[in-house]
């Protein structure tokens, strides 16, 4: 039972139908998976180019933003660069102390009328030589001594570097980065707010303005307000200046690497899911990144797959059954051929199958309709074949039965001859037997001329027993030539002529010569 259900199944799954059917399958679902595929990547690329352009337009804004910042941030320090009192204040021990301190107040004077104009403003610090300090803020107080440099490590290495004579932005300081807390009450709120200093370096000074990290956030608040999009901006060095995210504040950006170098650009990170738009400020020496997740956006993509394969399985479907349906209208010709050549395997040949149209099964059917006939017309000269083949054989059953029953009536005469005491009868017929029997024991028409002789020495002994001795037999034979292959019954003919014919005037009586020699590599026999 179960090989018949085995074979069954062979049977079906492996007929050209079934594979057909399997082909079309396989391919089909290699074109969906790569169309599939070619539509999800070339979606893809449209969200990422078009995630692009919308933060170009973004950084753009942003930008023009950040350049307002920047050319009044440029115009305060270009104020206080200029003016006297920066003169004296930078050059303090070659002056009067009552010209240090008109010149402290006129700086004063200038830095509250700068945070009063702009509120961002949190202080104006000045580093002279000698590791003194001049600072200003809001608050109607100002500070100028000197300071122990090494307590403040973080001016050291991010503010006393800049050697830009043009505004260099530093960011991730905090008020209490900065020397001289000047308003206790507030210390604690004041003292841990994130600042940005604005520096610009000279010959004898630096002056660093220090706005709230927060006015740069607003330079692109409004801007990317969605979640999935975070807007930073760096300095050159791909340090964070101003995030939302206050812990980043000062530390290296982790895409730094692929940022620093060009001015602008784009970056996909397949691992992370999340796409990289930047572009460089020259003149600010900024560079605003806008990062993307592009998890909202697979999500949406992955719904459109959805989608797509939903309307495409089943419409996949439908086409496999009627590729299947078509087949099997298509194969019916062919499924027809194979019933036929298996009525044909067991003999039947007399059924020609219907050719219709002009495709290549139909060329195949009428190729095996002449087959067909071709195999009828043989089948008839077959049939004549072997009624001619049992008629040579009744025939040579015949000839053979001939034979037997000669000898057997010689054999029965024989015995009569000596019954009655005719004994030159009886070895008469023992002679002619001897003559006749080779020529039906033996299949090949040749014998040996020793052979051939024997035979010649019995006819000669029949002839003498009709002619009373009257023939005298004289054999002249090179022994070399007995075994020579000669026709049998080649030479009796001969003998019997001479007799016949050359014993007519003698009466019977006469001299048989027969003599066998080599002349010029041939043998040559004369009677």
């Amino acid at each position: 039972m179960d090989k018949q259900k085995s074979s069954k199944l062979r049977r079906i799954f492996g007929s050209i139908r079934s594979k057909f059917l399997f082909f079309f399958i396989a391919a089909m679902s290699f074109v969906l998976v790569f169309a599939v595929s070619l539509t999800y990547k070339k979606i893809y690329e449209i969200i990422t180019r078009t995630n692009e352009r919308n933060a170009r337009s973004e950084i753009k804004q942003i930008s023009t933003n950040l350049n307002t910042l920047y050319n009044d941030l440029t115009r305060q320090t270009d104020i206080i660069m200029y003016s006297d009192y920066v003169k004296v204040i930078g050059d303090y021990d070659s002056y009067t102390p009552l010209n240090l301190v008109y010149s402290i107040k006129d700086f004063y004077a200038s830095v509250r009328e700068m945070t009063i104009n702009f509120p961002y403003i949190q202080s104006v610090y000045i580093f002279l030589k000698n590791n003194y300090v001049l600072c200003a803020t809001s608050e109607n107080m100002q500070r100028f001594m000197e300071v122990d440099m090494s307590e403040y490590n973080l001016i050291k290495e991010k503010i006393i570097s800049q050697n830009s004579r043009s505004i260099t932005f530093v960011g991730g300081m905090l008020a209490k980065d900065f020397p001289f807390l000047f308003n206790l009450k507030k210390y604690s709120t004041e003292s841990n707010r994130s600042l940005v200093s604005a520096v610009r370096n000279t010959k004898d000074y630096i002056i660093v303005v220090n706005i709230y990290e927060e006015q740069l956030q607003l330079a692109y608040a409004g801007i990317s307000e969605k979640s999935s999009c975070f807007v930073r901006i760096l300095d050159l060095n791909g340090n964070i200046i101003s995030s939302k995210n206050m812990q980043e504040l000062g530390m290296p950006y982790k895409n730094r690497n692929i940022i620093t170098g060009s001015n602008k650009g784009q970056y996909t990170d397949t691992g992370t899911e999340s796409q990289m738009i930047w572009e460089t400020m020259p003149d600010a020496k900024l560079i605003i990144t806008s990062d993307i997740l592009l998890q909202e956006y697979f999500s949406e993509l992955t719904e459109i797959s959805q989608t797509l394969l939903c309307i495409i399985i089943p419409g996949f479907i439908l086409a496999c059954i009627l590729f299947y349906l078509w087949l099997g209208k298509a194969f019916k010709p062919l499924i027809t051929l194979k019933r036929s050549m298996r009525r044909t395997g067991q003999g039947s040949c007399d059924e020609l199958l219907p050719a219709t149209g002009y495709d290549e099964l139909s060329m195949l059917i009428m190729s095996y309709n002449d087959m067909l006939k071709n195999m009828q017309k043989l089948k008839k000269q077959n049939e004549i074949v072997e009624q001619e083949k049992r008629e040579g054989e009744l025939k040579a059953l015949r000839n053979q039965i001939n034979p037997h029953f000669l000898f057997n009536t010689l054999s029965t005469i024989k015995w009569m001859c000596l019954i009655e005491g005719n004994r030159n009868a009886a070895d008469c017929i023992t002679m002619l037997c001897g003559i006749i029997s080779p020529m039906f024991k033996s299949s090949t028409p040749v014998c040996t001329l020793c052979e051939e002789l024997e035979t010649i020495d019995l006819y000669i002994n029949i002839m003498n027993t009709r002619l009373d001795d009257g023939i005298i037999y004289e054999k002249r034979v090179d022994e070399s030539l007995l075994d020579t292959k000669i026709l049998r019954l080649i030479i009796q003919p001969l003998v019997e002529n001479a007799i016949t014919h050359g014993f007519e005037k003698s009466l019977g009586q006469g001299n048989i010569i027969l003599s066998a020699f080599k002349q010029n590599n041939a043998m040559i026999i004369c009677v």
